[in-house]
């Protein structure tokens, strides 16, 4: 049965007796694992003390080629991230980033770009100034329709002066100005954000009005909710319900 150690995130933890746990782990180079951790709630193990939602570690763990659940044998905390846990900004727009990652990628399918994404904005959910969080969602919800393969259409017609988005097609398209059946108006202030994630710009809250970002985040929100088949339950504390 193959070992593999690698650095991951914990992305979900549940109960799985009084003295072990399985744990939701997405690893940098073998992507997202779920496994049974033996022992992980004792004081003395090989464990650091057990596991936590939010953290960074480095991860010992035995794959079984039948497909049962895989064993975690080893968690070596590397990063507590306890900057995340702050304030409740950061914790929600974490948390939600978290789910997107275990709910965004297949299990064993290795996304190193995108784990390096979560990291990135784990550490920037961390800033204690919440005004810096929805920018750094807005980035990570980005990268994850990027790494999915849902990367939106931004490309519109020259003249085009209103626009709307299609998430059926997962493109922009010009809004003729009346309903269009299963599309969403976006502003145009909310385009122009679009199109600097796409250039890969990495902005602050300097960049954009509060407002922009504000709606670019509940505009990508809902399509990867569309994407995923429901809204995922962290997702209302980090977006808000306003219109793009």
């Amino acid at each position: 049965m193959p070992t593999i150690t690698d650095i991951a995130v914990c992305v979900r933890i549940w109960d799985w007796s009084e003295t072990s746990q399985t744990v939701g782990l997405f690893l940098r180079e073998h992507g997202l694992l779920r496994g049974v951790a033996k022992g992980s709630k004792r004081a003395k193990g090989a464990f650091s003390g057990g596991f936590e939602m939010l953290t960074i570690g480095q991860v010992v763990a035995i794959t079984k080629p039948s497909g049962a659940m895989p064993i975690v044998t080893e968690w070596d905390l590397q990063d507590p991230l306890a900057g995340v846990r702050a304030t409740l900004s950061g914790f929600y727009h974490a948390s939600y980033a978290g789910d997107l990652a275990q709910h965004g990628v297949s299990e064993g399918d290795p996304h190193p770009s995108y784990f390096d994404a979560l990291v990135a904005a784990l550490h920037r959910f961390e800033d204690p100034d919440a005004a810096e969080h929805p920018a750094a969602l807005a980035r990570f919800q980005w990268e994850t329709l990027v790494e999915t393969g849902f990367k939106p259409d931004l490309e519109l017609p020259s003249k085009a002066r209103t626009y709307a988005f299609n998430p059926s097609h997962g493109r922009l398209e010009s809004d003729p100005g009346r309903d269009i059946a299963g599309a969403w108006r976006v502003r145009a202030g909310t385009v122009e954000l679009l199109v600097a994630l796409d250039a890969g710009e990495v902005f602050g809250a300097d960049r954009f009005e509060v407002k922009t970002v504000e709606r670019a985040n509940r505009l990508l929100g809902s399509y990867l909710a569309r994407l995923l088949g429901r809204a995922l339950p962290s997702a209302s504390a980090a977006l808000g319900t306003e219109s793009a």
